[in-house]
């Protein structure tokens, strides 16, 4: 697969060392030593037409992106919206806010997939009339103007290489067809 991202937060230390550690314990250092990235990973013959990146939040703390790319008849966008405890409104506008971007950058009659950790509940997302339904959880692909398969949640063993846990998130996937 070919990897398009974008970086989010910058590396502070040489990646290896970065890396090293933050797998001492992912879920205290997570990405404040070896930076952050969003990524829309893409099949070998699928070659985007344009690529674009726009700041969805305002006045954060930390830096959050909705990286688009457009294809032959459909944008996709990634994202990580912000998680504010108690104020799930702050996370809905900044995916409101990457949404309006994906329509910008659409062509007329584009389908439109809509997809990252949200980091929040099917139950808080903001009204989005017309998109197939959420995953069961924070991480989201969500489809509007293209026929989507069923939403799969990766296990756990799927994830799992020999350096460890690929994420502290399990992958979430589907098909436009």
């Amino acid at each position: 697969m070919t990897a398009i991202w974008r970086s989010c937060r910058r590396v502070w230390f040489p990646p290896r060392l970065g890396g090293w550690i933050t797998r001492l314990n992912q879920g205290f250092f997570r990405s404040a030593v070896s930076g952050q990235a969003n990524a829309i990973l893409l099949g070998p013959r699928v070659v985007p037409l344009e690529e674009h990146c726009q700041t969805i939040n305002r006045g954060r703390r930390e830096r959050r992106i909705c990286q688009t790319i457009r294809l032959e008849g459909m944008v996709i966008a990634n994202l990580h919206a912000s998680s504010e405890a108690g104020h799930p409104e702050i996370g809905a506008a900044e995916i409101l806010r990457a949404l309006a971007f994906a329509e910008s950058v659409a062509a007329e009659g584009d389908a439109i997939v809509l997809a990252g950790d949200f980091n929040l509940r099917p139950d808080q997302l903001p009204d989005l009339p017309g998109f197939s339904p959420p995953g069961p959880c924070i991480d989201h692909i969500l489809v509007r103007g293209a026929v989507a398969s069923r939403l799969r949640v990766w296990p756990r063993e799927q994830r799992t290489t020999t350096s460890g846990i690929l994420s502290d998130h399990a992958p979430v996937e589907l098909t436009v067809g």
